[in-house]
């Protein structure tokens, strides 16, 4: 997990990141704290998902994507902009941006 000026990298291995630019709904591991991070970002509780591996996903809406971590944590991927890319993710062959 990286955080930049305007970004949220979260990195899955060497070739699955996800670069995020809009606003990241989450819940931590085991009812640990929850909130919605808008980059910049200047303190998190997102670092408590670090470690720990995505089970599952779950496309709630065309604009909503949820990874299930397994343990209660999980984060929304949110394409809450009409107007710019609100996350993208790179694949190591393909960049999809949404």
């Amino acid at each position: 997990m990286t955080f930049a000026v305007n970004t949220i990298v979260l990195s899955f291995s060497d070739r699955l990141a996800v670069s995020i630019s809009g606003r990241v709904p989450y819940r931590g591991p085991k009812s640990a704290e929850s909130g919605v991070d808008d980059p910049p970002v200047s303190r998190t509780t997102l670092t408590t998902l670090v470690g720990h591996k995505v089970r599952g996903f779950d496309l709630l809406s065309p604009r909503e994507l949820v990874l299930d971590f397994g343990d209660g944590g999980s984060i929304t991927l949110l394409d809450d902009s009409d107007t710019y890319e609100s996350y993208l993710i790179n694949t190591g062959d393909r960049e999809i941006i949404v």
